[in-house]
């Protein structure tokens, strides 16, 4: 999380730095600031830092990132399709990345790939907009194969 900092290191003078993780990051001056003036641009900072918090909070409340998405998406699709066909193309399937709007799948070839998005990726859209509304898949294939 950033933080903003705001310190009167000398008389007249105003530092403000943002922090990530207790490191410096970004640092300001403002020089021949008088004590209002000092006081003003604190009290804007402070605002800022309260819409962001809030900004933050809404968007983990709107669209949070569930570590089993695919799961809860697999299941979703195990029940449109017989036993035979979900363990065929997608037993192999992981998840490799979330990134809240889309989430990247691995399978072991580009053949499945393909056939899983002619096929059945009406399938796999529509239970990632029963888990997550919105998410997109981007597929990548493994180019060493299955392990």
């Amino acid at each position: 999380m950033s933080t903003v900092h705001v310190v009167r290191p000398k008389p007249g003078a105003v530092e403000i730095w943002l922090s990530e993780a207790g490191q410096r990051l970004q640092t300001g001056t403002l020089v021949g600031a008088g004590p209002n003036e000092a006081v003003a641009l604190s009290r804007a900072v402070w605002a800022i830092e309260r819409v962001l918090g809030e900004l933050r909070r809404r968007l983990l409340l709107a669209a949070p990132v569930d570590a089993d998405i695919w799961q809860q998406a697999l299941a979703k699709i195990e029940a449109r399709l017989t036993r035979r066909a979900f363990a065929v193309w997608f037993r192999d399937l992981t998840l490799v990345n979330d990134e809240i709007s889309s989430i990247t799948v691995r399978a072991p070839r580009l053949l499945q790939i393909e056939w899983i998005e002619k096929h059945l990726g009406e399938h796999v859209q529509a239970a990632l907009d029963d888990v997550r509304p919105g998410t997109t898949i981007r597929w990548v294939a493994d180019e060493r194969g299955p392990s």
